[in-house]
Order: C-alpha cells, then structure tokens, then sequence
C-alpha cells in the first residue's frame, strides 16, 4: 500500500501542498476485471494507485486488446487528459483488487494554478513517459535483422 503523500510522483511537494491535495482526492475501490475508465470515454481526472494493479490497454484494428504496461503501486495513470481535455486514448482495468486516490480534472487544474511544484512534477511524469514510450516504440521498430 501506498499512501498519497509517499506517491513517488509527489515527493518534491510541501505538506501544505501535500494536505491540499489529498482534500481534493477521494478513494475509490475495483474489483478484479473491473474498468477504471475505457478508451474514448471523456478523462475527468487523474489515478494515484494505493494497492492492486492497473492494466493499461489499447484495442485496435477489430477488437484486439494489447496491454501496453502495468501501473503499481506508487504510480500515476490518466495524466494525459489534464493537458489536452480529449477522450481516453487507452483503457485502465484493475487485474486485482485495486484502491486508487482520484483527482478530478477540475480539482487538479485548480492546484496546479496554484502549486508551481505540483505542476513540474506532473510535466517531469509526462516527459518520462514519453520518454519511455518512444524507447520502446523505437527498438520493436529497430530490432535487429537474423
């Protein structure tokens, strides 16, 4: 379990910026198999898992579903939609039990108006996924011709 104010994601806030935001989250509760959110719904917020895991998904072409990454504990999930307002480009599903801090889009613009911290860290997040996904992107892209 990991509670909101140990959320690696978080780590440079203050514990005023920390009691501002954990007001402005609420827990929520999946079951196994159970959707957080599916890709093309409207984003209304951000995920900080607590416990359980997150399966990120995107279907394409006739149905087909592939995991792109599983979220653990301690990461966040849904950044995305605080930037460009768009419908969901992936699915979250709990694979197990799962208890997330939930930040309206709402709530979370108004902090980061607010908390020049906050607001970097979420940039950081968003550049190291981008990061990351464009490594992968690239080495399937690039593999190595036997």
């Amino acid at each position: 379990m990991v509670l909101l104010e140990s959320n690696k994601f978080l780590r440079e806030l203050s514990a005023a910026e920390l009691d501002a935001l954990r007001g402005a989250t609420r827990e929520m509760n999946f079951a196994p198999g159970q959707p957080i959110f599916r890709q093309g719904d409207p984003g209304e917020g951000i995920y900080f898992v607590k416990e359980g895991l997150v399966l990120i998904s995107i279907t394409i072409g006739h149905g087909d579903s592939k995991v792109l990454t599983k979220v653990a504990p301690g990461d966040v999930f849904g950044e995305m939609v605080i930037l460009d307002n768009s419908p969901r480009f992936v699915s979250a599903t709990a694979e197990q039990a799962t208890t997330v801090y939930f930040i309206s889009s709402a709530e979370l613009q108004h902090l980061l108006e607010r908390m020049p911290r906050l607001t970097l860290a979420l940039a950081r997040e968003i550049v190291r996924r981008a990061r990351n996904d464009s490594e992968q992107y690239v080495r399937a892209i690039l593999k190595p011709q036997r």
